[in-house]
């Protein structure tokens, strides 16, 4: 329930009860005072369920905890949290089951790898693949300056028939700082426990396209 709904509520039984309160004359003294009461506790239960529905709903607007998992241009990719029991994640930097090997990109100076790896990613169809992401597929975000060395993309793929969202994030460290560029990679559901294979599916399609222009990789 939104706000205007809240506050018609309230308003339909304070108008209620005032509109009682306007025929007692032609009732017994005892009989107002007990209708009275009554229309008082009513108020009371109805006020109390808008403010109790109104807390509710301020807790329900809590950010999800997807999106604390994150990483930036300038926050690591996350790991995959909830393990055991959470199998709907891989990231390069997982150190328990769900790790993804790092992409390691073919010698060679002067390589754009963050241009390669959207260009890559760009061949992906958008029609899906292998009965994934038959919902297509975006770029939600993209980040980095020449003076961090750093470059992070956001993907967004979407389930055909649900409309699922899985993220996909990617961060590139171009090695001008310390002379070795570094990919990490982390695909993940946002919702649920398993994912049937969607993330494995999508990342060796991938994986299988990088290898394909001399990377190292090892798929899952």
């Amino acid at each position: 329930m939104n706000f205007l709904s809240i506050v018609a509520l309230f308003l339909f039984l304070w108008h209620h009860c005032h509109k009682s309160v306007a025929a007692w004359d032609i009732t017994p003294l005892s009989s107002k005072r007990a209708s009275l009461t009554s229309r008082k506790q009513v108020l009371q239960i109805g006020v109390g369920w808008l403010l109790s529905t109104s807390v509710a709903e301020a807790a329900s607007t809590k950010s999800p905890k997807y999106l604390s998992e994150r990483g930036s241009e300038n926050v690591d990719l996350s790991p995959c949290n909830d393990q055991p029991i959470k199998k709907n994640c891989w990231s390069t930097e997982d150190k328990e089951g769900r790790r993804l090997e790092p992409w390691i990109p073919p010698p060679g100076q002067n390589r754009d790898i963050a241009k390669e790896l959207e260009e890559t990613i760009g061949v992906y169809p958008q029609e899906g693949y292998l009965g994934v992401d038959q919902g297509g597929w975006k770029l939600a975000e993209k980040s980095g300056t020449s003076g961090s060395g750093v470059t992070y993309f956001r993907y967004e793929f979407t389930s055909g028939r649900y409309k699922f969202v899985d993220d996909v994030e990617i961060r590139v460290e171009d090695g001008a700082k310390n002379g070795k560029s570094k990919v990490c990679a982390r695909s993940s559901s946002r919702e649920g426990i398993f994912d049937d294979d969607v993330n494995k599916i999508r990342l060796n399609y991938i994986m299988s396209l990088l290898a394909n222009k001399g990377w190292k990789v090892k798929e899952l």
